[in-house]
C-alpha cells in the first residue's frame, strides 16, 4: 500500500498482485497494473486511514472477482459475502435486501458510487462489488470435496507429527469415499467425469435415485446392497476426526 501526494491531495496507489493480472480494469475497461484512488483529504494522518480502509476492501473486491472467475460458485459466494463485509455491510440475498429497510438499501446502492462537492455520486463500483452489496450471489453449500479440504485444513494441527507417508495414508480411505460419493451422486461433464455438486443437490438428487452403496463398499459395509444416495450421505461417512 502506498499514498501519494500529488498537488496537495492524496491518493491511494497500489500495484495490482500478480495473482489478480488480467481481473482489475480501469474505468475505460481494459487491464490495468496499478490502480489510484483518491482520498479526498489534503491531512497525512487521516490519509493512512483511508488508505488502510481502501486497501481492504479493493483486495476483498479482487478476491471476489478470481472467485467469480473460478468454477466454484462457493468461492464464489464466500468472496461476495468477504467483500459485503469489507463495505460494512452483512451479506444479504437480494430477495431480503428489496424486502428489508429502506434506508439499508439506500446505503448499499450509495455504497457504490463516488462523488465529490463538485459532482453528483456516480456508480464506479465493479459488478463484483454490485453483486456482493445488492445480495445477487446465489447462496451456494459446498461441495463434499469442498468440505474434506476444509476439514483437512481445520485438522492439520493433529496430525503434525505423522510422516508424509502416514498422512497419505490417513488421507486415502477419506478420499476414496468422498470419490465414491461423487461418481454416484453428481452429473457428467462433457468428458464423462463426474463434477461435485453442492451438498443441498445431493439431497435433492437422493429424492429420485438410487445408487450401489460404493461408498460403503470401499469400508466393507453394506457390500452389494442397494441403498438411497441420502442414506450414503450419512451412514457410510468416514472418521472425519
Amino acid at each position: 500500500m502506498g499514498i501519494l501526494n500529488d498537488r496537495g491531495r492524496y491518493y491511494w496507489v497500489k500495484r495490482v498482485p500478480k495473482r489478480f493480472a488480467g481481473l482489475v480494469r480501469g474505468v475505460d475497461g481494459q487491464t490495468v497494473t496499478q490502480v489510484r484512488q483518491a482520498l479526498h483529504t489534503d491531512n497525512k494522518a487521516e490519509a493512512k486511514i483511508k488508505a488502510a480502509q481502501i486497501e481492504g476492501a479493493r483486495l476483498a473486491e479482487w478476491e471476489a472477482l478470481a472467485a467469480g472467475d473460478s468454477a466454484s460458485a462457493r468461492k464464489h459466494y464466500e468472496a461476495a459475502r468477504k467483500l459485503a463485509a469489507a463495505r460494512g455491510f452483512p451479506y444479504r440475498p437480494v430477495e431480503n435486501v428489496a424486502a428489508g429497510d429502506v434506508i439499508d438499501m439506500l446505503n448499499r446502492v450509495l455504497a457504490l458510487a463516488e462523488g465529490s462537492r463538485q459532482q453528483p455520486p456516480q456508480l464506479t463500483a465493479s459488478l463484483a462489488t454490485a453483486e456482493a452489496l445488492l445480495g445477487t450471489v446465489p447462496e451456494t453449500l459446498p461441495s463434499m470435496p469442498e468440505i474434506l479440504a476444509e476439514n483437512y485444513e481445520l485438522t492439520k494441527t493433529r496430525h503434525l507429527k505423522k510422516s508424509e507417508a502416514q498422512r497419505h495414508k490417513w488421507k486415502l480411505p477419506r478420499e476414496r469415499a468422498v470419490n465414491n460419493l461423487v461418481e454416484v451422486t453428481s452429473p457428467k461433464d462433457g468428458q464423462g467425469k463426474p463434477s461435485a455438486v453442492p451438498v443441498d443437490h445431493i439431497i435433492i438428487r437422493a429424492c429420485r435415485t438410487r445408487a450401489r452403496c460404493s461408498v460403503a463398499a470401499s469400508s466393507g459395509m453394506y457390500r452389494g446392497q442397494y441403498l438411497p444416495v441420502s442414506t450414503l450421505c450419512f451412514c457410510c461417512r468416514p472418521c472425519w476426526s
